[in-house]
């Protein structure tokens, strides 16, 4: 086993300043360096990382998303799915599940919802213009994912600030956004789940243009078997991910953008240079930089040793 690397006199990754540098130290590195703050090994070479991906049987996805800790773990017991979304999942059930969203997502399907979410954003911005200036995330960057997302799965938009609050219990600390202590957030996402259930019951019988109508469909064709609990745990974790992960890059984008009025101007000039924009921005700072596996047997990546120490 290969003795971990410390980059830059100690353990790397703990200033996120650096974390791009630090990233490209590592990839310099014969080794892969261990971090204490990740409690791991980062691979950070896009060969390895691939082949890392490529490979679930040995890179679980187990650790990616945590367990409930008690109390809310015994609350939650039977009405809450306990990890309940599909990075968690490793194969047979993560591609079982998956295929029941997988047409629904095609970028050709989605499309028809771009005059809604135009409309949407436009309604926002008219909300805070006058005024001349506002805080993105709260006034924009996070309620209009927020409403989108609820919007694409089936809920009551006029709900979304509430789900929001709701899946703020997954986010711990790291929730800024939605006062309310870890009892009453949990108690929001106890209702949360009641509700998506409510509304799952009304869609099994009234199909309409939404992602809980798609996945009935899949599951009566017989094109993918899946239980009731099953079917409720795509929702949240899908809402949050979608949510959290688009509010974080339109703030980070901005960002970029506004901090050079001449890279703000090239990405303005048509629908071309605004979708080039936001591939360059996906490419240079993710939403998401790195996701946790657990190494399941002896393996070599990179010719080095995955393995915790």
């Amino acid at each position: 086993m290969s003795t971990p690397t410390q980059l830059s006199g100690g353990c790397p990754f703990l200033n996120p300043r650096r974390l791009f540098h630090d990233l490209a130290e590592a990839r310099n590195s014969r080794e892969l360096p261990h971090s204490d703050t990740f409690k791991g090994r980062v691979i950070s070479r896009y060969d390895d990382i691939v082949q890392a991906l490529h490979d679930p049987a040995t890179f679980s996805n187990e650790p990616t998303v945590g367990t409930f800790p008690s109390p809310w773990r015994e609350q939650f017991e039977g009405r809450v799915p306990n990890r309940g979304t599909l990075l968690g999942l490793d194969n047979p059930d993560h591609d079982r599940l998956r295929s029941s969203v997988n047409t629904f997502f095609m970028p050709r399907n989605l499309i028809r919802y771009e005059p809604w979410i135009r409309e949407q954003a436009h309604a926002m911005v008219d909300k805070f213009v006058e005024d001349g200036r506002a805080d993105l995330k709260t006034s924009f960057a996070l309620p209009l994912p927020l409403k989108v997302i609820a919007h694409v799965v089936g809920l009551d938009t006029a709900r979304s600030e509430w789900i929001g609050a709701a899946l703020g219990f997954f986010m711990g600390p790291r929730d800024l956004y939605h006062p309310g202590t870890p009892d009453e957030k949990a108690k929001k996402l106890l209702d949360l789940h009641d509700y998506i259930l409510e509304v799952m019951e009304e869609r099994k019988h009234d199909r309409r243009d939404d992602l809980i109508s798609h996945i009935w469909n899949e599951r009566e064709s017989g094109a993918v078997e899946m239980t009731d609990f099953e079917m409720l745990s795509m929702f949240p974790g899908l809402m949050l991910a979608g949510h959290e992960t688009s509010s974080n890059l339109i703030c980070m984008t901005l960002s970029h953008l506004l901090a050079d009025p001449a890279r703000y101007s090239a990405a303005q000039k048509d629908d071309d240079s605004r979708a080039e924009a936001l591939e360059e921005i996906l490419r240079y700072e993710s939403a998401i930089t790195g996701m946790k596996r657990l190494v399941t047997k002896d393996t070599e990546l990179g010719g080095a040793l995955p393995q915790g120490r």
